[in-house]
């Protein structure tokens, strides 16, 4: 139907609930350029569709969106998306919401940031992030903790 150019017969299946009319009408938003309708047809049924969807958003100049929309959909505990959000915070340089990620337990976050410390020439401290972990005040420890 999208190649027919039967939007309206789509938007009208989407609107009634069919997930996959509402990932098509996504998708062809996206590609004319209608992230906003993109992200309200999509929040459903985004599935491995939302790295367009973080990409668009991120050229079309938003990504703290992109990077909300993530964490959206990171809460699910899904592994996918707490990738997919670990690996843009790396992109966007965010090393403070990596760090305070990596203190929630999130695996994916803690080697996003060992790799963006090494893109800031900071191998030293992505070594020891590596070897050592995080002290409890959020630093990266110095050495192995003392065993009592």
């Amino acid at each position: 139907m999208a190649e027919l150019g039967r939007r309206d017969e789509i938007k009208a299946m989407a609107d009634a609930g069919s997930e996959s009319a509402a990932r098509v009408l996504a998708k062809v938003m996206l590609t004319n350029g209608k992230v906003d309708g993109a992200i309200r047809y999509s929040e459903g049924a985004l599935g491995s569709g939302i790295d367009e969807l973080v990409s668009a958003l991120v050229d079309d100049g938003r990504p703290d969106r992109a990077v909300e929309l993530l964490r959206s959909k990171s809460g699910s505990g899904d592994r996918y998306y707490t990738n997919r959000l670990a690996e843009l915070l790396r992109k966007l340089g965010r090393a403070d919401e990596l760090r305070a990620r990596v203190d929630l337990g999130d695996e994916d976050a803690a080697r996003s940031f060992g790799e963006l410390l090494i893109q800031q020439g900071k191998a030293d401290e992505a070594e020891r992030l590596r070897r050592f972990g995080m002290t409890p005040e959020g630093e990266i420890a110095s050495a192995s903790p003392a065993r009592p």
